[in-house]
């Protein structure tokens, strides 16, 4: 079966010749394996996709596109190398057949930690999928161990297949100019990387907000933890009206910790920190994902608050029981001087994992700045 072989870019697909291919694996975007080439890592995913004869893609083909697939159907394989990142990396596979397009993502892990990672997420995306139903989440399709590089030097991977969200793209926080406030800056490999608007701004973090809190379990506290904008976690398609987002990941699903009903925390007060944590840390951002730290504007607390308080409306509509009206929910939040907000997000701080300890510091730079923004957004809104 034929198998092509290509790197996504600004530009479209870049197909990979030899010279390319021959490159040192990145494993992470600034550091490079010391014997794994990139023709290794993608010779490792075809494998792991078309094991078993092509058998086990053909029946998740099959149910995905409510025909039957067979091996015979498959003209090709295309793989795509997304994305390297901190913990996994991501190859796009097209299955090449007559007028049925469908494109499915792999997730490798290399590290043993990462490895451990992501046969826990596995099982979280499952659990979520089973207990939510939405879907703002990729769903596990297929996972295993696969041998990956030359004899010799070859190392156990862990790969998941999953859904691929079609026309979502990465973005993250840029400036125009030197010194110019942060924007929404989209990485549309097919319409082109552009600034978004003001409106797909803040519809984008609303949205983002509402996934974090429609996931929010009322009686556990437990919630999606670890995303980072900085990560490219969440991706949003532009091309419907409106505009949709997906969380590509899940690291973590836990309640903050010592915020959980086992400490005596009420249903509450548990739901004010998340509150606070959301919107916090839906300001940070680096540049292009990487480099400096970056802070979004007011318009995103805005937005990310009328997210929360919109969503807690759809979930009580949905017959999930809030832990008090919505208006008394804002209301206790308008009732905090200041002083308190600030006393009460040095306790998030504290009690929000951290993946990276200079996000504290930024946090804490802005953080005055932060809580007038917050209280202006909270007495605005109208429930």
């Amino acid at each position: 079966m034929k198998v092509d072989y290509f790197a996504s870019s600004p530009k479209g697909d870049l197909r990979l010749e030899a010279e390319d291919l021959g490159a040192s694996f990145r494993i992470r975007p600034d550091q490079t394996h010391p014997t794994l080439t990139l023709r290794d890592y993608l010779d490792a995913v075809r494998d792991f996709v078309l094991q078993q004869a092509a058998h086990p893609l053909c029946r998740i083909l099959s149910e995905r596109l409510h025909t039957p697939i067979t091996p015979g159907d498959l003209q090709g394989i295309r793989l795509r190398t997304e994305k390297h990142g901190a913990l996994y990396h991501v190859t796009c596979v097209e299955p090449v057949m007559d007028d049925r397009p469908c494109k499915l993502a792999v997730s490798t892990a290399i590290s043993a930690p990462a490895q451990e990672c992501l046969a826990r997420e596995e099982k979280r995306l499952m659990d979520l999928d089973r207990r939510f139903g939405f879907p703002f989440l990729p769903v596990p399709l297929l996972s295993g161990e696969v041998s990956c590089g030359a004899p010799g030097k070859a190392q156990p991977v862990r790969m998941l297949l999953a859904e691929w969200f079609e026309d979502f793209h990465e973005w993250h926080l840029d400036s125009a100019s030197e010194g110019a406030p942060p924007r929404v800056f989209l990485w549309d490999s097919v319409g082109g990387y552009r600034f978004a608007t003001n409106a797909e701004s803040r519809r984008l973090f609303h949205e983002i907000a509402r996934v974090l809190t429609l996931y929010y379990d009322l009686d556990t506290f437990g919630q999606i933890c670890s995303w980072h904008h900085a990560a490219g976690d969440f991706v949003v398609c532009t091309s419907t009206t409106p505009l949709q987002v997906r969380l590509t990941t899940v690291r973590d699903y836990q309640p903050l910790s010592g915020l959980s009903p086992e400490a005596g925390i009420q249903p509450l007060v548990a739901m004010v920190y998340f509150f606070l944590n959301l919107l916090v840390r839906m300001r940070v951002d680096r540049k292009a994902g990487v480099g400096k730290p970056l802070w979004a504007g007011e318009w995103a607390v805005e937005a990310a608050s009328a997210g929360f308080f919109d969503t807690l409306e759809e979930m009580r509509n949905a017959g999930r029981s809030l832990p008090a009206g919505i208006e008394e929910i804002r209301g206790i939040l308008r009732s905090f001087s200041s002083d308190e907000f600030l006393s009460l997000h040095e306790t998030v701080l504290d009690f929000a994992p951290e993946e990276d300890p200079a996000d504290r510091a930024w946090i804490a730079d802005h953080l005055e700045e932060h809580v007038a923004t917050l209280r202006d957004a909270v007495r605005n809104i109208s429930v």
